[in-house]
């Protein structure tokens, strides 16, 4: 009994304006990293590899449901393939955005204790080390699904003992590989939502402590605050976007592991992905500075060529006065 059915009507009318309007986004953030705006302040280690990691995913898994629902394809190998790159694309987001929230963390709270001191100093190097490991155990739970994968299918056409056996030398890698992937995310959603609300607790905290020192301290440091509050704020409501779609793929993967009566349906499944996605998306716009500064770049240079500044203008009116002179004489 699948559970959630989706037609493909409902799936192309609620997907394809979310892809419409993410691709294009993401594709304009990746030319903002990669050519970021002149005169400006640019991105530090690691928020950049941070924002790199998360932009492309969101390409990868937004360029991979094109193709799998545009293309018809009977072909176990492609249809593997694409899921996985769907599947993991977002998990690699994911995650990508919870070490993101923890970096601003440290950046805005102050370290008090010896180990909030070590961590923020090697701040850089622990979420390069984290990156590493994250990635390796994604790719290696990949290559366990593709051996699976190809193992089932080459005893597919022997006899029932073979397969048994065949399912029965990697059923415990598997499950191995879905622990480890639920314990990891399970861990980063803790640490999402600490590194959330205990940076929204001391900005109130230290808002309060301005309003109460007087206005001067508080408009000397209102600049900051705004950026600070900013990051807060769509670091909260990323948070949530990640709580929520952390919640269903544990149910995904209860369901998918262990019920025998109900199944979800895929296109219910790529479905949430894709807001998911999607919200990450509008987060990135308001949140980094790097993406807003480049549109404003790209509409100054828009209004300089189709000349709405007023330069067009000028002369329309010059030649309008001239004209107007002339008449009268």
């Amino acid at each position: 009994m699948a559970w959630g059915e989706m037609s493909d009507e409902a799936f192309l009318w609620i997907n394809g304006p979310l892809v419409m309007l993410s691709l294009p986004a993401n594709v304009f953030f990746a030319c903002s990293l990669m050519f970021p705006p002149r005169g400006r302040q640019k991105l530090k280690q690691p928020v950049k590899i941070l924002l790199g990691f998360v932009v492309w995913c969101t390409i990868i898994f937004l360029i991979s449901l094109i193709v799998r629902y545009s293309l018809v394809v009977e072909n176990a190998y492609f249809n593997v393939t694409t899921r996985l790159l769907l599947r993991y694309s977002v998990f690699m987001s994911m995650t990508s955005c919870v070490w993101m929230s923890f970096y601003y963390h440290t950046q805005i709270v102050p370290a008090r204790r010896a180990l909030s001191i070590w961590v923020r100093k090697n701040i850089k190097s622990i979420i390069y080390i984290i990156l590493f490991l994250d990635r390796s155990v994604f790719f290696f739970n990949i290559m366990v699904s593709i051996v699976k994968f190809i193992k089932e299918n080459q005893h597919r056409n022997d006899s029932i003992n073979n397969t048994d056996i065949a399912s029965e030398e990697f059923y415990g890698k598997s499950n191995v590989c879905f622990i480890v992937i639920k314990v990891h995310t399970t861990l980063c959603l803790c640490l999402m939502m600490f590194s959330s609300f205990s940076t929204v607790h001391y900005l109130r905290t230290h808002m309060r402590r301005l309003a109460k020192s007087g206005g001067g301290d508080l408009a000397v440091s209102s600049r900051r605050l705004r950026g600070h509050m900013r990051v807060t704020v769509t670091g909260i409501l990323q948070g949530l976007l990640y709580l929520l779609c952390e919640v269903w793929n544990q149910l995904k993967s209860f369901v998918f592991n262990y019920s025998l009566h109900f199944t979800i349906d895929e296109l219910l499944i790529f479905t949430v992905s894709t807001a998911y996605m999607c919200g990450t998306t509008v987060n990135m716009a308001v949140s980094q500075a790097v993406f807003r500064q480049k549109a404003a770049d790209v509409w100054t240079a828009l209004r300089a060529v189709l000349c709405v500044d007023g330069t067009t203008g000028n002369d329309v009116k010059l030649h309008s006065s001239q004209s107007t002179t002339l008449d009268k004489t």
